[in-house]
């Protein structure tokens, strides 16, 4: 998307389900290698804590926003995934596929950062679904109001 700055991203290891999610040795050194440092995890559940915690000692930060699949996230998700984005350097963003759900936060990083957006460029974006086009168009009258 960016580099240097954005990426993003299938789940790692996914295989049909959020569950699927999986960070381990391989999954590390690869974030490592693009010099990611920062996640921001739009699945519906999370890594458990021992894996939480070898991202930590990794030096890479891990925000979970829980969203499902083909459903709009909230504009309080929205500030989170944007204060998310600001907290370190290289960022990867994913949900399970990478598609819909990651899309509207690598739109919603795009839209706080000042660039005019339009449904066209959402789902160029992955946006998949009605309801997250409408949270969308939402956050972009709040942050142009």
């Amino acid at each position: 998307m960016i580099p240097g700055h954005l990426a993003r991203s299938s789940a790692p290891y996914y295989n049909g389900e959020d569950a699927d999610e999986n960070i381990n040795e391989t999954s590390i050194e690869f974030l490592n290698n693009y010099g990611i440092n920062n996640i921001i995890s739009l699945n519906s559940s999370e890594v458990p804590p021992r894996q939480r915690g070898w991202l930590h000692d990794a030096k890479i930060s891990y925000s979970h926003i829980k969203a499902v699949e083909c459903t709009a996230i909230t504009q309080e998700q929205f500030d989170q995934i944007w204060d998310a984005y600001g907290k370190a350097g290289v960022t990867i963003v994913y949900c399970g596929y990478g598609g819909g759900r990651t899309g509207m936060a690598i739109s919603a990083i795009q839209l706080f950062q000042g660039r005019a957006l339009n449904d066209k460029n959402f789902m160029e974006n992955g946006v998949e679904c009605p309801s997250q086009l409408a949270a969308l168009n939402a956050l972009n009258n709040r942050l142009h109001a």
